[in-house]
Formats: C-alpha cells, structure tokens, sequence
C-alpha cells in the first residue's frame, strides 16, 4: 500500500513551469469536457471578449482518450468560451487550441482529484461549487483509500487541505448539504441565490419549516441573499407559536393564515414577534395580509370609521366656520370703535408704542390692506389661525380661554384685569325669573334661557340665542350649540337689555 504524496499531486498538477512542457495546438472539435466537471460556467460572454482581444493567455490542460480525442482537466470554461468565438465566425483559433497533455496513466480518482486541484485556484467558486468540491474530494479519497492509497491521520484533515476550507467551514457545508430543502438547494443556493450562511440556518430546521419561511420572503418580491439570520429564527417562532394557536374566530380550528403573518412579519410589521393572531392585532384593518375570516369585521369597522370621519369633518368645519365668524365680528367691532372714537387703526398703535408697549411687537403681521378689509367687515379669505386686532400675535383661541377661565370663576374679564372690584357676578340670577321650562319650538328668533343637556347626566343652565331655527351660544353668536336642548324658557325685557349692557353675569358656554 502506498502513501499518498500530496505533494506530488501538487507538483502534477501545476503546470505553471511551461517551458519544460510540449505544447500542442489541438482542434477545439477533438477536446471534450469531462463529464465529472461540476463547477458551474458563469461569466462566459467576458471571458470569451478577454480571449478575442488579448488571446488565450493559458492553455488548456487535457489527457487523451480512446479514438485521437482530449478531455478537459483544467479549462472547461476556456472551452466554451472557444466555443462561443467560434460560433461567432471567428477563425482565431483555426490552427488549434493551445494545449497541454498530461499522458499520465493514474487512475479514475486520481485523475478527477487532479482536475479539481488544478480548477481550485483558478476560478472564484461559489459557495455551492466549494461545497460539491470538497463532497467529492471526499468521496474521491475514500476511492483512492480502496485502491491501496494511505493516508496518514484523519480523511477529513485530508479534504480540508485539498479543498482549502477549515474544518468547521466543512462541518457547516456538510449540513447545508444534506439538510437543505431539495428545491431551494436546486434553485437558489446551487445558483448562487442564497448565501452560505442563509442556507445553513435554514438547514438546520425541517424542510417544511425551510420552505414557509423561504415562500414568505420570496413574496414580498425580496432576494434570499439578502435575508438575515434573525428573521429565520424569528419566523420559526412564529410557525411554532401559530401551531399550537387555537383559532378566535372559527372555534377548533388552527390558523389559516399563516403565510399571511409570515408575510408581514417578513416586512417588519407589528406581527413580526410572537403574536397573537390578526385577531388582536391593531393594524389588521389597513393589513393586506390580514385573515380571511376577519373580512367581514374589517368591512363593518372601516364603514364606521368613514361615518366617524365625517361626522368629523362636519365638526371641524363648523368650528372653523365658527372661528372666522368669531375673527371677523371681532375685527369689525374693533373698526366700529375706532370710528366712534375718530382715529384710525394705525394712529391707535402709533399711540401705543410707549409705557409697557409692545403693541406694535406683532409675532404674525397682517398687511395694511387686508387689516383695513377686516376692520370694515368686507374680509372674504378669513382664516381659522388669522390674528385678532389687539396685537397681531393674538388668536381666537386666546380670547375664548380667557373667557372661559372668567366663566369657570363667574367673574368678568375686567375684574381679572384689575378694571372693576365685583368679586363673583352671581349675585343677580336669571333662572329666578324663570316660572316653568317649556318644550318643542319658540315662538321666534330671539335670546332665551335653556336647560341643555351637554353629555351623560350632565345638565347647563344657559343664555341660548335662536336663529334660524338653531341654537347658539350667547358667548358667542355664531358658535353652534351642540348639546340637546331639553327646555327653555322666555327671557325677561330687563334682563335682556342688562345683559346687553354687561350688568349682570349669565352663563356662557363654548360647547
């Protein structure tokens, strides 16, 4: 028995050292591939493009056989990259084909190792190619060990040299090898689709499991090789957890829409941890993954939400209507008192500019011409956020807090601004006036006091101003009551006009 001599098979093998080798120019009809090849032929319409232009820089290495024909050891790409320049109509290499020959007499397996030697270090090999080479490294020592070759130590030593790869890289290819999914082996890794690291988590786990969590990826119009190792280990939770899931809908039943979480859960949705099930899930009406069985459900929410929108909507726009009703009333209340006085608005600020000042410190600045349209009632593009007329930084929403802060402590607003000493307006109280609630309509358009109810068991006592048909707020005329008007009440002459000249308190609302 005869110990194998790997570095006679390394020096066999190389054929750097030309000038001591014949070579021979052999027609590219008589060179055959060899049929244990099993790197893959990738790159082939640059290579053939390299060899048009700069010639064939290295030889093909061949052995004969039987009948004045060649096969292949080294340079099966070179080969067809022949083939294609000569089917292009090239006659570059009609002399023949620059060759080698190794007239060796080794046996099958040697001959094959040596075809791998010399391919390994010529040629960027996929992860799939190494892994097909050092399986057949190892099945092709294990030959040699039945022909008589010895090899000292342990066989896998052996293919780690040979193949160039650690042993754990090995251990690692060994698992992808016989744990991966057939298809997914067949159509992504061996294609160099799925990267070495992917295809070993997955290989680690059962076909089935390999094959959901793949489909689920591959759905959403991603690439295997960009998948991280997190998202297999995350998915496989998700399988697990969803397998002992019993259904909340269809009672019994185990869920039906697994590839549809998966799916999610493959773009980092909120059903990307262990989740429930779509049932639970906050995001299952806006979810085009969601389950089957909630379509109904969804259908009836997404209705209400519509109608909820609206009702909103309407809301919105009659406060904002409300708002710049309330901004133009108080701009041409503003003129009505400038032109009682006989000034203008800008002398109005120029005379304000000393003392505390300010005045004319505006944070939003309103043009001449549109403060004098607002300030003559004739303003047509009022807006919700516009300023008030006092300073120009002042907003609607300002006046309405302060008085409500006034209403909640039934003082005035001059009695919090140190203009009057009246502590509490109460003392004077329309509802003593009042002899019994009526129901239905008023008889007219006018100012009554009103029993409103504003929310659960909640009830207001107010000033109301009918227009229209329609209930508003004595605060302000042209804010909506929204509250259920339950009764109301006439209210008398004197009060009327006390109210008008800000005698007496009344209750106010901003509902």
């Amino acid at each position: 028995m005869a110990e194998f001599d790997l570095a006679k098979l390394l020096k066999d093998v190389s054929k750097s050292d030309t000038a001591k080798q014949q070579i021979r120019y052999i027609p590219l009809d008589l060179i055959d591939p060899d049929p244990a090849n099993f790197y893959s032929l990738d790159g082939l319409e640059e290579l053939a493009g390299s060899i048009e232009m700069l010639g064939l820089q290295q030889p093909l290495l061949v052995r004969p056989v039987q009948g004045g024909r060649y096969v292949v050891i080294s340079g099966h790409r070179r080969r067809e990259a022949l083939l294609k320049i000569a089917e292009g109509g090239s006659d570059q290499f009609a002399d023949g084909v620059p060759c080698i020959v190794d007239a060796g007499d080794d046996s099958e397996a040697l001959r094959e190792l040596k075809l791998i030697m010399a391919n390994a270090d010529t040629r960027k090999m996929s992860s799939a190619d190494q892994n097909k080479q050092a399986e057949r490294i190892e099945d092709l020592l294990r030959q040699l060990v039945d022909e008589g070759y010895v090899f000292p130590g342990r066989l896998r030593d052996w293919v780690a040299k040979l193949s160039g790869m650690s042993r754990t890289k090995l251990a690692r290819m060994k698992v992808i090898r016989e744990n991966l999914d057939e298809g997914l082996m067949r159509d992504y890794y061996a294609k160099g689709l799925m990267n070495e690291s992917v295809a070993y988590e997955l290989a680690q786990r059962p076909a089935e499991i390999q094959r959901k969590i793949c489909d689920a990826y591959l759905s959403n119009n991603k690439k295997l090789q960009y998948m991280p190792a997190f998202y297999i280990h995350q998915q496989e939770e998700i399988i697990s957890y969803l397998e002992k899931l019993e259904c909340p809908v269809n009672t019994g039943c185990h869920c039906i829409n697994e590839h549809g979480i998966l799916k999610s859960a493959a773009n980092y949705k909120s059903c990307s941890g262990v989740s429930k099930c779509c049932a639970s899930c906050h995001d299952y009406l806006s979810c085009q993954n969601r389950c089957p069985l909630l379509d109904e459900k969804a259908k009836a929410e997404r209705a209400q939400l519509r109608e909820a929108a609206k009702d909103e909507r309407a809301a919105a726009k009659l406060q904002r209507e409300a708002a710049v009703d309330s901004i133009n009333n108080v701009w041409a209340r503003f003129g009505q008192a400038l032109q009682r006085e006989g000034i203008t608005d800008a002398q109005l600020r120029e005379n304000l500019k000393t003392g505390q000042g300010a005045y004319n410190e505006y944070n939003t600045y309103v043009p001449k011409e549109r403060a004098e349209a607002l300030l003559g009632s004739h303003c047509t593009d009022t807006k919700p956020q516009d300023p008030m007329p006092y300073y120009y930084g002042f907003k609607v929403e300002d006046y309405r807090r302060l008085c409500t802060v006034a209403d909640k402590l039934h003082v005035s607003l001059d009695y919090l601004f140190l203009r009057d000493d009246v502590p509490d307006r109460r003392n004077v109280s329309v509802s003593d006036t009042v002899t019994g609630w009526r129901t239905g309509n008023p008889p007219g358009d006018g100012r009554y006091f009103c029993s409103v109810k504003i929310g659960k068991g909640r009830y207001r006592e107010l000033c109301c101003i009918l227009r229209d048909g329609k209930w508003y707020s004595e605060f302000d005329h042209n804010l909506r009551i929204q509250g259920q008007v339950l009764g109301w009440a006439p209210l008398p002459m004197e009060y009327s006009k006390a109210i008008e000249a800000e005698k007496i308190y009344v209750p106010r609302t901003s509902l």
